[in-house]
């Protein structure tokens, strides 16, 4: 599906926030920089895993994917597939 050509800035968001008018649904479209190097990965899961590691994010006000990646290094750290960040001594 194509985006229609003529967009209407979104009142309430960012400067590149803008609607489309799509018959029956508007669709909000943001733009957004990528200020991340991160390499992106897409996989596909279960709607009740995602439906309940969207809770756990929620109930941890964090974003999915940085529950996703959070539980990723703990795993990947604990089975020694990532070594763990050398943590700076405390002063006394």
């Amino acid at each position: 599906m194509s985006l229609p050509t003529k967009a209407t800035p979104y009142a309430y968001g960012a400067p590149r926030c803008y609607t489309f008018d799509m018959g029956r649904v508007n669709r909000i479209f943001v733009e957004t920089a990528m200020t991340s190097n991160k390499p992106s990965i897409l996989f596909r899961m279960q709607p009740e895993l995602r439906a309940a590691l969207e809770q756990a994010a929620n109930d941890q006000n964090r974003s999915l994917s940085n529950l996703v990646e959070t539980l990723l290094a703990e795993w990947a750290k604990a089975n020694g597939y990532l070594k763990a960040k050398p943590t700076k001594p405390m002063r006394a």
